[in-house]
């Protein structure tokens, strides 16, 4: 029983990494790059990199939001079932 919600536990912490890391990479790129141009340009504007980050990731969730929550799905799932079967014994 304990592997079982460990093994489950594991399923779903690796889901949500690979649902959030390439939004949080793409975020991370995007926020560096426009520091590097502010920098540059001695822009004092500090709203600029939040909006970039805010349309990178939304436009990442609508290209890839399907396929990026199908394990987060399936893991939810696995629980649900695991968890239905324990409050029937």
């Amino acid at each position: 029983m304990e592997d079982a919600l460990f093994d489950m536990f594991h399923e779903t912490a690796v889901a949500m990494f690979y649902f959030g890391a390439p939004m949080i990479a793409a975020a991370a790129v995007i926020g560096l790059l426009i520091g590097f141009f502010l920098a540059a340009t001695q822009i004092q504007e500090q709203t600029l990199p939040q909006l970039a980050r805010i349309a990178i990731i939304s436009v990442i969730i609508a290209l890839f939001g399907a396929s990026f929550s199908r394990p987060l799905l399936t893991a939810t799932e696995r629980a649900l079932t695991f968890g239905s079967g324990l409050s029937r014994k």
